[in-house]
C-alpha cells in the first residue's frame, strides 16, 4: 500500500526525483561529454533550470503535506509557528534542506566552477540517503547509502544525457555526431552495469533476499526491471544497429536514432515514476 494512501506523495516524490536527475545528471553529462556539452550548452542550461524549478517547487509542497498530515488535516495547525519547523527535525525535512542546498550550488556554479557544481550534485544525490528505507537501515548497514548514491549517480547521468545527445544529432556534423553517440554508448555500458549492480544489492538487502510476489513493493520492483530490460534492448539496438549506420547512411540513421532516444526518454520517466512509488512503500525487511 502507498504510505498514507496518498498519490500526491508519489507525484511530489516523482517531481523531486525528476528535478534532481535532470540538474545533477546534466552536470555529470557535461563533465563526461565535453564536446557535446559545448555544442548543446543551451539545452543543458534549460535542463538544469527545469530541474531546479521542479525541486524548489516540489520540496515546499512535500514539507506542507507532511505538516498537514501531522496536524490531522488542520491547515491552521499545520501553519502554526509551533509546528512549522518540526518537519526540518525529521529525516525528510533534513534531506530536503540538503537537496535544495546542493541543487542551488550546482545551478549557481555549473558553468564557471565545475568543482563546486560537482560538490552540489554530490549533496543533491546524497540527500536521498538521509531519508527513506536506506536511512532506516543505515545504523546496521552504512554501506547501503553508498550503493544508493551510485545507483542515483548512474541513473541521473543516463537520463539527463539522452536529450542533449538527441539535440547533438542535429547540431553537429555527421562525423562529430557519430563520435558523440559512440562515446555515450561506451560510457552507458558502465553506467548501466553500475545502476543494475547497485540496484540489485539494495533490493536483496531491503527485502532480505526473499522473493515474494504477494508484496506490492516487489511487484513494483519487477515492473521496474521489465522497463529497464526494455531500455537495455533499445540501447543495444541503438548501439549495434543504428550507430554503425551513422557512417553509411548518416541522415536516415540520425532521424531514426532521435526517434529511438525520445522513446527511451519516455521509458526512463516511467523508471523514475516507479522509483517514486517504491520510496513510499515498505520493502518488508526493515526489522
Amino acid at each position: 500500500m502507498l504510505a498514507d494512501g496518498a498519490i500526491e506523495n508519489v507525484l511530489l516524490r516523482f517531481a523531486v526525483l525528476l528535478g534532481t536527475a535532470l540538474s545533477a545528471g546534466s552536470i555529470l553529462f557535461a563533465v563526461t561529454n565535453r564536446q557535446v556539452a559545448a555544442a548543446v550548452k543551451p539545452t543543458l542550461r534549460r535542463q538544469i533550470l527545469i530541474g531546479v524549478c521542479l525541486v524548489i517547487v516540489a520540496e515546499p509542497l512535500r514539507w506542507f503535506a507532511d505538516q498537514l498530515a501531522m496536524s490531522g488535516g488542520d491547515i491552521a495547525l499545520a501553519l502554526d509557528p509551533a509546528m512549522r519547523w518540526i518537519a526540518f527535525e525529521m529525516p525528510q525535512g533534513q534531506a530536503a534542506l540538503v537537496r535544495v542546498l546542493g541543487i542551488g550550488t550546482l545551478a549557481t556554479f555549473w558553468s564557471r566552477w565545475p568543482v563546486l557544481a560537482i560538490a552540489g550534485l554530490t549533496l543533491a544525490l546524497g540527500s536521498f540517503a538521509i531519508e527513506g528505507h536506506t536511512a532506516a537501515m543505515a545504523s546496521r548497514m552504512p554501506w547501503l547509502s553508498g550503493f544508493l548514491f551510485l545507483h542515483l549517480l548512474a541513473l541521473s547521468w543516463w537520463f539527463a544525457g539522452l536529450w542533449p545527445l538527441a539535440v547533438s544529432l542535429q547540431t553537429m556534423s555527421d562525423e562529430e555526431a557519430r563520435r558523440a553517440v559512440e562515446r555515450f554508448g561506451s560510457i552507458a555500458v558502465g553506467a548501466f552495469a553500475l545502476l543494475t549492480i547497485a540496484g540489485a544489492i539494495m533490493f536483496l538487502t531491503l527485502t532480505g533476499g526473499t522473493l515474494d510476489l504477494a508484496s506490492p513493493y516487489q511487484r513494483i520492483v519487477l515492473a521496474k526491471l521489465f522497463v529497464v530490460a526494455a531500455i537495455l534492448a533499445l540501447a543495444g539496438y541503438n548501439k549495434f544497429v543504428l550507430t554503425p549506420k551513422l557512417e553509411t547512411s548518416p541522415q536516415s540513421a540520425k532521424q531514426t536514432l532521435r526517434a529511438s532516444i525520445r522513446f527511451e526518454i519516455g521509458l526512463a520517466a516511467i523508471v523514475l515514476l516507479l522509483t517514486a512509488f517504491l520510496s513510499t512503500m515498505s520493502p518488508g525487511a526493515e526489522h
